[in-house]
């Protein structure tokens, strides 16, 4: 059994929202979505407790392009009383306008490597 899983990039309509959905039927003791937007967060767990009611899911806001968000959303995660045992990456930006995030970062290499890279799964 998969015990606690973490994806970025939830949404209805998104990759890591068929997964979350394919999991859930595996009864993981706790499923996390990260995303930016806490209306998307809201919305991706009603859909998926649509089809698995007694899924555990619990949300996290956090954006990418933001090392201080990144950091902020790391602590909470690493606060919870489960361990994580699998990270599914999925949230992503591709060809954007060239652009940078708070810290100066190119914007693509921010969110898509740097920004799914740090810190969700430290141990404890």
């Amino acid at each position: 059994m998969i015990a606690t899983v973490l994806l970025t990039g939830v949404n209805p309509q998104s990759i890591a929202f068929v997964a979350a959905k394919a999991l859930a039927t595996k009864n993981p003791n706790l499923i996390v979505f990260l995303s930016r937007d806490p209306t998307v967060l809201k919305e991706s767990k009603d859909a998926l407790l649509k089809d698995t009611p007694n899924a555990n899911v619990r949300l996290v806001v956090c954006d990418l392009a933001s090392q201080e968000s990144i950091r902020k959303a790391a602590a909470e995660i690493n606060a919870f009383e489960e361990n994580l045992d699998v990270v599914i990456n999925s949230a992503g930006i591709m060809a954007p306008p060239l652009s940078r995030t708070s810290e100066g970062i190119e914007s693509q290499l921010g969110v898509n490597h740097i920004g799914e890279n740090i810190g969700f799964a430290s141990p404890k």
